[in-house]
């Protein structure tokens, strides 16, 4: 069986939420609340950089989410200059899928920057 890996939406919070909790994170916070923060990263963060970019990518096998790829906008200083950067700053596979299914999802996640890079001057890891 395949996996499949899509950009998130935020109709996909909800159950990227449930996966982090069901690998053992995000245990203190509440959906509600991480579901806000997540929204707040795409709009009204100081931090956005006015860049279009996904929040994220999920990766599915036959139709069950089991992976999240979470990523944020940040501005860095290099070189003297201010760049834009984007930041890996959650990865999440389910325990019963870890392994291979980890590196498509990171494969997947280099690519996708690599093809955007002109726009992204910094990747980096949190």
């Amino acid at each position: 069986m395949s996996y499949e890996i899509a950009e998130l939406n935020t109709k996909d919070l909800g159950g990227v939420f449930d996966l982090t909790i069901e690998s053992g994170l995000n245990a203190g916070q509440s959906k509600q609340d991480w579901i806000k923060t997540q929204l707040w990263l795409l709009g009204d963060s100081k931090v956005n950089t006015g860049i279009a970019a996904p929040l994220g990518h999920v990766m599915y096998k036959a139709g069950k989410l089991i992976g999240f790829v979470g990523y944020s906008q940040r501005l860095f200083k290099c070189d003297g200059e201010i760049s834009p950067a984007i930041v890996l700053n959650e990865l999440v596979v389910h325990p019963e899928h870890r392994g291979i299914a980890g590196i498509m999802l990171c494969k997947h996640t280099l690519r996708y920057f690599e093809n955007d890079f002109e726009n992204w001057k910094i990747l980096g890891l949190h």
